[in-house]
């Protein structure tokens, strides 16, 4: 079974009740996980695990979208109720934890049991945990047409036309990682990843690089200073101190003198 195109978003930093991490979510346009399917669940769980990896985390026990609305009904956040039939209605069995649902509490938790596994467990709602936002890629719709000619009875071609639907996706923001069935989680940019950091908008390298360049253009421009214009206004210097120089005088020319003046 294919998985939907579901978004998680985990931010291991963040610690919420579960009210409060509702409202996170929705302050995103998103909201608290809804694992609704088997498929999803275990979606959710894997994708858990590659966040917590790349985050070099421990995993724990986080928030997801499902709550009891009366005494005996849950229902999960995108407003699905947990009856009959639908995943997780049966109690005391896996997802759940064994004996689980045992409280009063409404709100439901991601109870992590050790080797990567997580499992649903009731706790109070008041309580911080991390928490799991989930949204669902827009779809838009395209329309291609095709047209393929049919032959009546009389020869006459008449063309007949096809109209089919085809579905395309949005991008989302980089840190918005859409969980593949391979266990690996799929970034931007297309590439799978889960023991690297997603690619930061500026790095430390490109900082210091940056920093080089400009370094070196300083350094160049003071060097063409120094070397070039600092040396012609040195010899502009030595032409004036020898055009201010006194011319030397012979005594032959100067006046009066007895041999210019004899007749």
């Amino acid at each position: 079974m294919s998985l939907p195109k579901l978004g998680f978003l985990l931010n291991p930093a963040s610690k919420l009740s579960w009210s409060g991490a509702k409202s996170s979510c929705e302050s995103m346009g998103m909201k608290l996980a809804s694992l609704k399917t088997a498929e999803i669940n275990d979606a959710a769980i894997k994708y858990i695990n590659v966040r917590y990896n790349i985050a070099g985390m421990s995993p724990a026990d986080l928030w997801h979208g499902f709550y009891k609305t009366t005494s005996s009904v849950f229902t999960f956040e995108d407003g699905t109720s947990c009856t009959s039939g639908v995943y997780g209605s049966v109690h005391k069995a896996y997802p759940w934890h064994s004996g689980e649902p045992d409280s009063s509490s409404p709100c439901i938790r991601l109870k992590y049991m050790g080797s990567q596994q997580f499992v649903w467990a009731d706790y109070g709602c008041s309580s911080t945990f991390r928490f799991l936002c989930q949204d669902q890629f827009t779809t838009i719709p395209t329309t291609t047409t095709t047209t393929t000619p049919t032959t009546t009875t009389t020869t006459t071609t008449t063309p007949a036309t096809t109209t089919t639907t085809e579905l395309a996706t949005t991008t989302k923001p980089w840190w918005f990682v859409e969980y593949s069935e391979d266990g690996k989680a799929i970034g931007a940019n297309g590439l799978t990843f889960d023991k690297s950091s997603p690619p930061a908008r500026f790095g430390v390298i490109g900082l210091a690089i940056g920093f080089s360049v400009f370094s070196l253009l300083t350094v160049g421009v003071c060097a063409v200073w120094f070397c070039c214009l600092r040396s012609k206004d040195d010899y502009r210097h030595q032409e004036e101190e020898v055009e201010e120089k006194p011319k030397k005088v012979s005594p032959m020319d100067r006046k009066p003198h007895g041999l210019q003046y004899i007749a």
